[in-house]
This record gives C-alpha cells, structure tokens and sequence, in this order.
C-alpha cells in the first residue's frame, strides 16, 4: 500500500539534531513489515529526523488494529444472538404440554378456496386429535378472507373439522381477522361469550412461541401444542 504527500516541518533550535531554521520535505509514506518508512527529500542539510511521524502512523496502525477487533467481536456478539434466538424458539416449539383445556384455537393459515392448504390442514388435523383424545372440549377456529370471493379460512377449518368427525355445535369461529394478534383477540372474544376459560394453541413449532406470548400479553389462560 503506497502514499503520496507532501509535508514541510520547520524545526527550531535542537529539534532531531536539526540546525535552526532549517527545513526539509517529507513525502512517499508507505507501511511496510508493520513499519513506518518515510523518504526524505532533504535540502542538503544532515540530520533529518523522522521520529514524530513514525510515532504519529504507529498510533494509526495501533488505532485500525483495535477498530478491527471491536468490529469482529460486534459481529460475534450478534451471531450468538442469532442462535440463542434460534435454539430457544426451536426448543420451545416442539415442547408439548399435556394440559386438558376447554378449547383449542386454531391459528389461520392459507386456504386454497374451499380446501384448507396442507399447512393449515396439518393445524386442523391436529387439533382434531386433541379433540377426539378429550384433551379439549371445543375448538375455536380463526381467520378471515384472503379475497372478497374466497370462504373465510375460520369457516374452511370448520368445514374440514365437522366432515372428520367434530360436532358442529363443538366449534367456535371468528372470521375478521387475518394477523396472529388479532387470532387470538377474537377468539379469546368468542371463547369468554361461550364461558370458556383455559386455551390450547395449535401452531406450527416455529410460530409457537410468540403466538403464547401474545396469548400471555392479552390475559388468556393458555398452553401450547404444536403440530408435529
């Protein structure tokens, strides 16, 4: 790496061995083995001394080496939070809670006109399950429409449930929602006016963790079981 310049020093009396009143032009700064070089283009005058600029670019060197080590350690900093974050939602979303709850809420997901996607089937299916296990008395399904013509995904779950063996009359829906936070807002509406107090969340495991503490933030009383 190779730089330029110019720089002119006026040296008093005693400087660097320097006469008085004598000058010379440094130019051509360059590093080179972790060491500061400085050619001379001196004015015929002996005795030119380099030390203040050595000293000057050594604490540049020292400066960039410690901004290079505080930028890597930043990286870091942010790659472990990366993974503890990404451990601690695994491992909270495959962990099933055996808990009998008045109602399992079905969290939305796509629904292909009458049919529900395989995603949201999988939702269904499993909290058909956990009916059929008497592990909840009821389920609550969620969602609204994705277009004016399509069913409401709530009554596409619905649907589903009630043609593989859920009563009809075992099954809450809310159809205006379409974000997590407002699934579970409406729903927890329709569980309290059908005196319902304890929920279980059917999810995905990765959507598991914070789908609970959005239940948690608005009250609910609420356990989780992702499907598998």
């Amino acid at each position: 790496m190779l730089f330029s310049f110019g720089v002119s020093i006026i040296r008093s009396k005693g400087m660097y061995g320097q006469k008085p009143g004598t000058s010379g032009q440094y130019r051509l700064f360059r590093i080179s083995n972790k060491k500061l070089l400085l050619h001379a283009v001196d004015d015929g005058k002996k005795g030119i001394g380099i030390s203040c600029a050595d000293e000057i670019g050594m604490i540049w060197m020292k400066v960039g080496k410690i901004a290079a080590f505080l930028v890597k350690m930043m990286l870091l900093a942010v790659l472990l939070l990366l993974v503890y974050s990404s451990v601690s939602i695994w491992n909270f979303g495959n962990k099933h809670e055996s808990v009998k709850t008045d109602a399992a809420i079905v969290l939305r997901a796509a629904a292909w006109g009458e049919d529900p996607s395989p995603v949201f089937k999988e939702r269904i299916n499993h909290a058909i399950r956990l009916y059929k296990k008497e592990d909840v008395d009821k389920i609550i399904f969620t969602g609204g429409k994705a277009i004016k013509t399509d069913l409401p995904e709530a009554v596409v779950g619905k649907n589903y449930a009630v043609k593989n063996g859920v009563k009809e009359s075992d099954i809450l829906i809310e159809t205006s929602s379409r974000l997590t936070e407002d699934n579970l807002k409406y729903a927890y509406e329709a569980g309290k006016k059908a005196g319902l107090q304890s929920y279980t969340i059917v999810s995905d495991p990765y959507h598991m963790k914070r789908s609970v503490l959005l239940a948690k933030q608005i009250g609910m009383n609420v356990s989780s079981s992702p499907t598998t």
